[in-house]
């Protein structure tokens, strides 16, 4: 995970949420930088910079690795109070159609038809041969779709395997697509 600054927490989370409406009702959610390193950013690249975030290029994104604490302060911090990541470099997927749970549980070893709706699991992607590809969350919504998020230093493999088995899946007579979707995401992470 990348750093994420120790603020006080609730009013970190008033201005993520702040940034992120505006972003999401103003701008694209993501932006694309245009200089010689074509890194991209999220939608709240701004945020950590104003804050001195130090900024790096990880799986083709600029993201902050730490900010004024030590990499120790921060942990400790996460582990002791709460802490909010910029994960919206993450792949994310959204999996629809009738055969949607069977052809999920093609790709992970998860219960995903016994998963009870608007919940998630950590899970694994498998090859052919039952080795794991990648990790991943699948969220089992209301909404007649599953939600998929995973690793962004994979999304090429991760959604091109996903797009494969939908392809496999399709000749064999299943109703299944596969959407990749950019919205913004953070992960919250610490003591409840």
């Amino acid at each position: 995970m990348f750093a994420m600054q120790t603020v006080r927490t609730s009013v970190f989370v008033q201005r993520c949420v702040r940034k992120l409406r505006h972003d999401s009702i103003a701008k694209s959610v993501f932006r694309f930088n245009n200089t010689s390193s074509n890194l991209q950013r999220t939608c709240l690249y701004d945020f950590h910079v104003a804050q001195n975030g130090k900024m790096v290029p990880f799986a083709g994104w600029e993201m902050p690795v730490q900010y004024k604490d030590t990499i120790s302060e921060s942990h400790l911090h996460v582990r002791e109070n709460v802490g909010i990541f910029d994960v919206s470099h993450m792949l994310q997927t959204k999996v629809v159609g009738k055969d949607r749970i069977e052809y999920m549980e093609s790709l992970v070893p998860a219960d995903v038809q016994g998963m009870k709706d608007n919940t998630g699991t950590l899970s694994v992607f498998l090859n052919e041969k039952g080795g794991i590809l990648d990790d991943l969350i699948v969220t089992k919504t209301t909404e007649d779709y599953l939600y998929v998020v995973s690793n962004a230093g994979c999304i090429e493999k991760d959604f091109s395997n996903m797009q494969n088995r939908a392809e496999a899946c399709r000749k064999k007579g299943l109703d299944v697509k596969v959407e990749k979707i950019q919205n913004a995401l953070v992960a919250v992470q610490g003591r409840c």
